[in-house]
C-alpha cells in the first residue's frame, strides 16, 4: 500500500473513532460530509470534495437532494458517487416518512395538514400520492420526481396500478411548489379530472388533490375545483 493510502486510512479510521466515541455531535457539518462520501469514494481523499459539496449546495440535506446532474459537476463525484449521494438522500426522506403509514385522513382539513407535515421534509418539488383503506388509513405512498419545470408530474396508470394492487378504497393526490402561493392551474386541473375519471371507472374515491407551498395548502375539493368529481 502507497504512503499515501496510509495516510488517507489512517484519517478514516481517526473519523470513526471519533464518531464511535461522540457520535455526529462532535463533527462540523462538511466532516459529516466527508464520512458520507467515506462510502462512495473508498480509497481517496474525500475532504475538498466534501467542503466543495456544501460550499455548492449549502447543506448535507440539499447535496444528497441534488440532481445528478448537478452532482457530477463537483470535482471528485463520479456518476456511480452521484447516484450512491442520490440513494442516500431518497433513503433518509423514505426512512422520514415511515411514519406516515396508518395516519387516519377524516376531512380536507386533517388532509392539508397532513400534506403540510409531510412535504416539510422534502428540499425538492414532487406530487405524490396516498393510498388509503376503508379505514382511512394511509397503506402506500410514493413520489414522482419534479422536472424542473413549471409543470408537476403525474403518472395516472402508475397511480391506478397501485391503487389495484393494494386493493385501496380512496386516493389522495398532492404537490408541491418551492415558491410562490399555493393556487390551482389550468394543468392542475386537468390532472385531477384525468385521475379522478380514471378512479371513478375502478369505483375507488378520488379524496383529494392538494397543493403545498411553504406553510399553505390548497384543497382542490374543499374549495369546489373540478366539480363533477366531488359531487
Amino acid at each position: 500500500m502507497s504512503e499515501k493510502g496510509d495516510v488517507h486510512n489512517g484519517h478514516r479510521s481517526r473519523m470513526w473513532q471519533k464518531y464511535l466515541k461522540n457520535g455526529l455531535s462532535g463533527f462540523e457539518e462538511h466532516e459529516i460530509m466527508e464520512i458520507i462520501l467515506f462510502l462512495c469514494l473508498p480509497r481517496v481523499n474525500t475532504n475538498e470534495t466534501a467542503h466543495s459539496l456544501i460550499n455548492t449546495f449549502g447543506s448535507i440535506k440539499d447535496a444528497l437532494n441534488a440532481p445528478i446532474s448537478k452532482l457530477i459537476n463537483i470535482k471528485g463525484i463520479g456518476e456511480n458517487a452521484a447516484t450512491q449521494l442520490r440513494f442516500l438522500g431518497e433513503l433518509s426522506v423514505y426512512l422520514n416518512q415511515q411514519k406516515t403509514k396508518l395516519i387516519k385522513m377524516e376531512a380536507s382539513q386533517s388532509t392539508v395538514k397532513f400534506c403540510l407535515d409531510y412535504y416539510k421534509n422534502l428540499s425538492y418539488e414532487c406530487s405524490s400520492f396516498f393510498l388509503l383503506d376503508r379505514s382511512l388509513n394511509i397503506i402506500y405512498k410514493d413520489n414522482f420526481p419534479g422536472n424542473d419545470s413549471e409543470h408537476i408530474v403525474v403518472d395516472c396508470s402508475e397511480i391506478i396500478r397501485q391503487a389495484l394492487n393494494y386493493k385501496c378504497a380512496s386516493v389522495i393526490l398532492a404537490h408541491n411548489h418551492s415558491e410562490g402561493y399555493a393556487y390551482t392551474s389550468g394543468e392542475d386541473i386537468n390532472v385531477t379530472r384525468k385521475l379522478g375519471n380514471l378512479l371513478k371507472e375502478f369505483g375507488i374515491e378520488f379524496m383529494d388533490h392538494v397543493i403545498i407551498c411553504g406553510d399553505q395548502g390548497y384543497s382542490l375539493r374543499s374549495e369546489g375545483a373540478v366539480s363533477e368529481i366531488w359531487y
